[in-house]
């Protein structure tokens, strides 16, 4: 499944809008029940964004000190 930046942003800021459909992907996606794909200018954007918005407990590569 080929995911965009913008559903990995909301589901760190937890937007209430879009969160309660992604909530069960990325558990999904840890379990490999599916695969996402991104593109690697996700890599670039989405960490920088968890981290500009203080909330490193939502990106594992943060949380993990990557």
């Amino acid at each position: 499944m080929g995911i965009d930046t913008t559903a990995f942003i909301y589901f760190i800021e937890a937007h209430p809008t879009y969160l309660p459909p992604l909530r069960p992907l990325f558990p999904a996606a840890d379990l490999e029940a599916v695969t996402v794909v991104a593109s690697a200018v996700m890599l670039l954007e989405v960490p920088g964004r968890a981290e500009s918005r203080r909330n490193p407990a939502a990106c594992p590569m943060l949380r993990s000190g990557s």
